[in-house]
């Protein structure tokens, strides 16, 4: 049985399945290639988070943004599960 997170906070989520065509879309209306899959905000917080399998890794454009956005002073994680989403959103002080 499959357990749901519920997070008082707003997500956005990026459906990493998408066509090529719906990819080569996003693209031309501006989302860099590397954009992490989720983004909560709360309170003014905002937090990006790039969803892998317990052995993926992240792709070099993948790798470029997070440092991008880390530079930029913005909280950026990798997360593996729904409990390593709300152990990064604790200690980013999101109320999870």
């Amino acid at each position: 049985r499959q357990r749901h997170l519920t997070i008082p906070c707003e997500m956005c989520i990026r459906d990493s399945a998408r066509s090529m065509r719906e990819g080569r879309r996003l693209k031309s209306n501006g989302l860099r290639p590397g954009f992490p899959d989720l983004i909560a905000i709360q309170r003014g917080r905002v937090a990006f988070m790039e969803v892998k399998a317990a052995t993926g890794r992240l792709s070099p454009a993948q790798s470029e943004m997070h440092e991008e956005l880390e530079r930029q002073g913005v909280a950026v994680g990798v997360v593996r599960s729904q409990d390593d989403a709300v152990l990064f959103l604790r200690s980013q002080g999101f109320g999870v």
